[in-house]
C-alpha cells in the first residue's frame, strides 16, 4: 500500500512539475509575417528580399487590428545592403494594420490604413540613405496592395515599383498527447489528495 501511495506521488510530482514549468516558461505565442514578392518590377537590382519577417503577439492578431506598437522582432535582408537597425512606419491616417483574427491575413478596410517595416543602416532612422522598406497593410483602390522599396546610399537599388503580400503563420496548437499527459498528471494528483485525506 505505502509503496503504490509512493509511485503513485512520484508520478504526480513528475507529471505536476512538467505541467509548472511549461506554463512558467511559456511566452505569449506570436504570428510570424513573412512577406512573399509576386512582382519585382524594374530597375538596377531586382533581387527579392531574401528575409523579410516580423511577429505579432497572437492575442493581438486575435483583436483584428495591428497597430504601431505591436510588432516586433522584425528581420529583413536584401542582396547587396547591410542594416543596422529596423523600424516600424505610420502611413495613411488609422496607424494600423487590419486582418483576418482567425487566419490573420490583410483585410481591407478603408484607404486610410497602413504601415510600414523598415530596416536601414546607421544609428538614426532619419539620416538612413541605405533601407529596405515594405509596406504592411497598405490600402489602394479598394484593396491591400504591398510592395517594397530600397535604396543604397541615396540610389534606388531594388526594382521599382514592385508588389508582394505578407503571409500569416499562426502558432501551433498543443498536441493532443501534451493535453492528454497535463490532464494526467492533473488526475495523479487528485488521486493522492483523495488518498491522503
Amino acid at each position: 500500500m505505502l509503496s503504490r501511495t509512493i509511485r503513485l506521488a512520484s508520478i504526480a510530482t513528475l507529471f505536476s512539475a512538467g505541467l509548472v514549468t511549461t506554463q512558467a516558461g511559456a511566452a505569449e505565442p506570436v504570428v510570424t509575417y513573412s512577406w512573399v514578392t509576386t512582382s519585382q518590377g524594374y530597375g538596377p537590382h531586382v533581387d527579392q528580399p531574401s528575409t523579410a519577417t516580423f511577429d505579432v503577439a497572437l492575442s493581438v492578431v486575435k483583436s483584428g487590428v495591428i497597430g504601431y506598437n505591436d510588432i516586433s522582432n522584425i528581420h529583413f535582408a536584401y542582396p547587396g545592403l547591410s542594416f543596422d537597425n529596423t523600424a516600424v512606419s505610420i502611413l495613411g491616417m488609422d496607424f494600423a494594420a487590419y486582418v483576418d483574427q482567425t487566419t490573420g491575413a490583410l483585410r481591407y478596410v478603408d484607404n486610410q490604413q497602413g504601415l510600414g517595416i523598415m530596416a536601414y543602416a546607421g544609428a538614426s532612422i532619419n539620416d538612413a540613405t541605405t533601407f529596405l522598406s515594405i509596406t504592411f497593410d497598405y490600402a489602394g483602390t479598394g484593396q491591400v496592395f504591398d510592395q517594397y522599396n530600397a535604396l543604397n546610399n541615396g540610389a534606388a537599388y531594388a526594382g521599382y515599383p514592385t508588389a508582394g503580400h505578407w503571409v500569416a503563420a499562426m502558432p501551433a496548437v498543443p498536441e493532443p498527447g501534451s493535453l492528454a499527459m497535463y490532464g494526467l498528471g492533473l488526475t495523479a494528483l487528485a488521486a493522492l489528495k483523495r488518498r491522503r485525506a
